[in-house]
């Protein structure tokens, strides 16, 4: 049966896709507020007519209690294609639920029990939670429900060469078929990553003892959980101490925690999903950097390659192990690429954390484990075309085929060429569609394709080869 897909998807980061700013982004002082607390699992797989029941949490943070009935009760309500799943349990077909709980007061989780029944047709459809309080609004963050129908068909059975590729890479370390043995560098490299522009002072701590260096001279070494602030002006660098002790530098101030994790307590970089998670702990030296060609100062996270792509946040917990190898290695790819070329950042730093690749250090580190061994699984293979490194770029999802690079940037490379993603028809392009189709390939490892298969299917013509032990 040909798939109907009836509207936008998006591969996500986290464990649930959630978009800030649902009803604006100012806020009335009386507009009723909550939290999401839990949404379940952002991609639902049903069969036509199958009934799968939900749970939905939300804390009130507003100044009204929530009730489950009376003159302005709390209402839990669906956006998009939410009336498609219809169940016999619901109170109308615009309402599908009510708050289980009789009340709920400010600073307390309500509950709402939704029981869905997938449409007769096949399709991705997505659907959008929201709340009503009385016919007001609740402002909380946006939750989309990727609600995916089909009927299961077996995979078909893969090509003798690309699976002795991929038992290869299970039993050899991560070398594939016709791979070369040789690899390109001696080591894993060291790649610098711009975190942020340090506009205002930055604090910087570790968990164990900690070394401030400038020029290759230790200046302090500190114990753990000492808070050292470090500013910079006039292409000079300055530091403060906990006991208001201030000495100034010339030359960049580099943090290490001596294999530990270090810390930035006056980095804000939560989670949308999830406020109480601040990703602001990283592997590696930290260091305060000028950079002349922007005349800004930036704090830099330089650490080992392998501990940088395990930092990313470019996926989810729970895709298909194949498609997290072949981005693993489309990520890895796109890094060396840059260790490579020194031009992208002036040649300050080789990536930055959000324009190049999502990266978000040790916390992403910690959730996103089956990325982890995906990696490790990989480890040091990437995409060439005769001994060169290619540039391999990636996104979220295609409207039916990628966008050649010539398309989309100046100049043309012949491994970013045009290909038709069957799996993304009928979706719209999200990104700029160069290159790998995050929710294609999944979609590709789902049918039992390999990673090797994937890659080569968006990068024309590659090789993949291991870069270093």
């Amino acid at each position: 049966m040909k798939k109907v897909f009836t509207t936008l998807s998006i591969i996500i980061t986290t464990g649930v896709v959630i978009m800030t700013g649902f009803y604006g982004s100012s806020v009335r002082a009386a507009q009723p507020t909550a939290l999401v607390t839990n949404a379940g699992a952002s991609v639902i797989h049903l069969v036509p007519e199958q009934e799968k029941k939900l749970a939905f949490q939300f804390l009130n943070t507003g100044t009204a209690t929530w009730r489950s009935s009376g003159a302005s009760p709390i209402r839990f309500r669906f956006k998009g294609f939410g009336a498609s799943f219809f169940h016999s349990s619901w109170v109308s077909q615009e309402i599908p639920t009510r708050l289980s709980e009789p009340a709920v007061k400010p600073g307390e989780i309500g509950t709402f029990m939704v029981t869905v029944q997938a449409p007769p047709a096949e399709g991705y459809y997505l659907i959008a939670p929201y709340l009503l309080l009385g016919s007001a609004p609740v402002l909380h963050d946006r939750i989309e429900l990727d609600m995916q129908v089909e009927i299961p068909r077996p995979k078909s059975a893969p090509q003798p060469s690309s699976s002795s590729a991929s038992e290869a890479a299970s039993a050899s370390g991560g070398f594939v078929a016709g791979m070369s043995t040789a690899p390109l560098l001696d080591r894993e490299p060291t790649i610098r990553v711009g975190l942020f522009v340090a506009d205002a002072p930055v604090t910087i701590a570790a968990e164990s003892t900690m070394s401030l260096t400038s020029g290759g001279v230790l200046l302090e070494t500190v114990g753990p959980g000492t808070f050292v602030t470090v500013t910079g002006n006039s292409a000079r660098f300055t530091y403060t101490l906990p006991n208001g002790v201030t000495r100034e530098t010339s030359a960049s101030l580099r943090f290490d925690a001596l294999g530990g994790i270090l810390d930035i307590p006056s980095l804000e970089q939560r989670a949308e999903w999830n406020k109480n998670i601040n990703d602001n702990r990283f592997r590696g030296i930290l260091e305060l950097y000028y950079a002349d060609n922007t005349q800004r100062y930036w704090i830099v996270n330089e650490l080992p390659m392998e501990q940088y792509l395990k930092g990313l946040a470019e996926t989810s917990q729970g895709a298909p192990p194949e498609y997290h190898k072949a981005l693993s290695i489309a990520t890895r790819t796109y890094a060396l690429y840059h260790w490579y070329a020194k031009n992208k950042h002036g040649g300050h730093f080789d990536v930055d954390a959000k324009y190049d690749q999502v990266y978000r250090g040790y916390g992403a580190e910690q959730r996103l484990t089956d990325f982890e061994k995906a990696i490790e699984a990989t480890r040091g293979i990437v995409a060439t075309i005769g001994d060169d490194v290619v540039v391999t770029p990636y996104f979220s999802q295609s409207d039916g085929r990628t966008r050649a690079w010539s398309e989309v940037w100046s100049g043309n490379k012949p491994h970013l060429v045009s290909v038709p993603v069957p799996w993304d028809q009928g979706r719209a392009l999200y990104g700029h569609g160069v290159g790998m189709s995050n929710m294609g390939a999944a979609a590709m490892a789902r049918e039992g394709k390999t990673f090797e298969e994937i890659l080569k299917y968006f990068y024309t013509g590659i090789t993949l080869r291991k870069a270093y032990e």
